[in-house]
């Protein structure tokens, strides 16, 4: 693997793994390793270029992190069930992500997590975006109870 992530990065963010769930890790971490490569094709180059040292080992902590989250994740729920309901006449329903069919993903919270890793590296430290405020084209009047909407013709 690209970024050196093992089973133990697993073992020490969540819990001690039997030998069936840590040969499943292994091969999860080079699913996730390898779409983190496809999404972010110039984070590798990019790494080796850093001196070696503290914005190295920063970053790649970071990645080691994002990459042993992203199989814990899938570890902790490897059939994708995103919520169960049990009925009044004993039925079960079990919804299931569909989004995320592929097992191992890395969601826009883990490559923002990166991307900021990336930023500090370089030095420059990008801030968190907070909420956008929306801004309507359709005209709007306001009152003392709140805005309200102009007649149509």
């Amino acid at each position: 693997m690209a970024f050196d992530v093992s089973v133990p990065d697993v073992e020490s963010r969540w819990r001690a793994l039997s030998d069936d769930e840590a040969d499943v890790a292994l091969v999860r971490l080079g699913d996730a390793d390898r779409l983190l490569r496809a999404r972010r094709p110039g984070l590798e180059a990019f790494y080796a270029g850093l001196p070696a040292g503290g914005p190295q080992e920063d970053l790649l902590e970071t990645i080691r992190q994002v990459l042993a989250d992203a199989v814990i994740r899938f570890l902790r729920n490897p059939d994708l069930v995103s919520q169960q309901q049990i009925q009044a006449d004993g039925g079960v329903g079990i919804g299931f992500d569909t989004r995320n069919l592929g097992g191992v993903y890395l969601s826009p919270a883990d490559l923002a997590t990166i991307d900021q890793a990336v930023g500090a590296a370089e030095g420059v430290l990008r801030p968190h975006v907070g909420s956008q405020a929306l801004v309507s084209s359709f005209p709007y009047r306001t009152r003392t109870p709140g805005p309200w909407p102009l007649p149509t013709p």
